[in-house]
């Protein structure tokens, strides 16, 4: 389009057409094009603009553009200042972990992938990856779980003693010391105390010592003590008393308490975690257990015809013993102890001592409860036999015959009662006992 330029127009005179100012160069003769667009400033619009002008309104921050549309012309906003800010959204859900105590205890099946789960025995993250698998997230090997005390080894679950492939670490407490633990974790544990003494005539055997099992604890960060009860001491020779109570174990606010003593011609037995065997004179009257922890004794019989004499087996953690009995005449066993894999091996706890027996046809004395009980002797005439220890982590002890020989001794470790004496053949022998079984802290975990 041609443009109509003035005519004699003196040096810098201006002239605008078709929304482009011009300025006349007087020197060369020509007109320019200005290569900018000024801007004006102020509160209120320039008066006579030109099509294609700017200006910048300062009140309000808004830039103006003059605009021509060939019947009108108007100022026209092209910018302004930010709005305010628009309202915050909605949070999003948190994504909280469902706990579970370890890996096997993960679904299977029905799973949201991406669903958390959270490994409380070992403290790590699970993520669903499908429906039915998960991932599991290593710990940093700095902040790894720590813990000390005891004698500790490890095994792996077979699915009979723990869950199949997982490593376990155990910590097996036989002397009094600390578990010391760098963070919270979930722990199963056994407490077992100490197991009591059998009498040392007409005597009836030891009660195991109290028997406590927990599974899936957990325990804080710290310093935990353990106190191991001792056995209840033996009985000695030509001393007319009683078996020894065990002492107690404890552990983590959980006290076992000691097995009571075997009781002594005319003096009934001691209560206790499991009781003492009655004896075989008038005090017949069998030791009580303590809820819980193991189960009372056998109570012991006299048959003045025939002069029958057979006591009772001391209580164990999972049963009473079977009563003795004159027809035929057979000292009562000790108790069954609890069988616990808490370390990997099917172990029996705390069997109660076998009843010692006196007669003249053979029999034998009390056996020993599975759970480290002590056996029963024998003392008559004829053929005697003792009974048999009691298995356990450290099998009871075997029952001695005649009156120099001792019934067993309690399995060290195992809370088991020791076995009661007999008497010789009308006479005031009293002959003596060992001692019970010491108790044990077990603690397991998984690694």
């Amino acid at each position: 389009m041609a443009i109509n330029f003035p005519n004699s127009p003196s040096n810098g005179a201006t002239h605008t057409a078709a929304g482009q100012t011009f300025t006349y160069d007087g020197t060369a003769g020509v007109w320019n094009p200005q290569e900018g667009t000024p801007v004006s400033t102020g509160t209120s619009a320039p008066s006579n603009p030109s099509p294609g002008d700017l200006w910048f309104d300062t009140s309000s921050g808004t830039l103006y553009f003059y605009y021509a549309d060939g019947s009108s012309n108007q100022w026209i906003g092209v910018s302004g200042p930010a709005g305010s800010a628009g309202a915050d959204g909605t949070n999003g859900a948190d994504a909280t972990p469902t706990s579970y105590t370890a890996q096997g205890n993960l679904p299977t099946s029905g799973n949201t992938v991406g669903t958390l789960g959270w490994l409380t025995s070992t403290n790590q993250l699970a993520v669903a990856e499908s429906t039915t698998h998960w991932s599991i997230f290593n710990r940093d090997d700095t902040t790894s779980f720590t813990a000390t005390g005891g004698t500790i080894t490890t095994y792996t679950g077979d699915g009979t003693n723990g869950t199949n492939g997982t490593t376990y670490k155990v910590h097996t407490f036989i002397s009094s010391g600390n578990f010391v633990t760098s963070a919270s974790k979930s722990f199963d544990y056994i407490v077992v105390a100490g197991g009591g003494s059998g009498g040392p005539r007409h005597s009836g055997g030891g009660g195991a010592g109290g028997y406590i099992a927990q599974t899936g604890v957990t325990i804080a960060a710290g310093t935990h003590a353990i106190v191991i009860g001792a056995g209840g001491a033996g009985i000695s020779s030509g001393t007319g008393t009683i078996g020894n109570n065990g002492s107690n174990t404890t552990f983590n606010s959980h006290t076992a308490i000691g097995g009571g003593g075997g009781g002594y011609s005319t003096t009934a037995a001691g209560n206790g975690g499991s009781g003492g065997g009655g004896s075989s004179w008038t005090g017949y009257t069998a030791g009580t257990g303590t809820s819980g922890q193991g189960y009372a004794g056998r109570d012991g019989h006299w048959t003045s015809s025939g002069d029958h004499r057979v006591s009772g087996g001391g209580g164990g953690a999972g049963a009473q013993g079977p009563a003795p009995t004159h027809s035929p005449q057979q000292a009562g066993d000790g108790g069954v102890g609890v069988q616990n894999y808490i370390n990997g091996t099917g172990h029996y706890w705390a069997g109660g001592g076998g009843g010692g027996t006196w007669n003249s046809g053979g029999s034998r004395g009390g056996n020993g409860g599975n759970g480290g009980g002590g056996a029963g002797t024998h003392t008559g005439t004829g053929t005697l036999t003792g009974g048999t220890g009691g298995a356990g982590l450290n099998a009871g002890g075997d029952g001695g015959t005649g009156t120099t020989n001792l019934p067993g001794a309690g399995g060290q470790n195992t809370g088991g009662g020791s076995g009661g004496a007999g008497q010789d053949v009308h006479a005031s022998h009293v002959g003596g006992s060992q001692s019970g079984g010491s108790g044990v802290v077990i603690i397991r975990y998984e690694e």
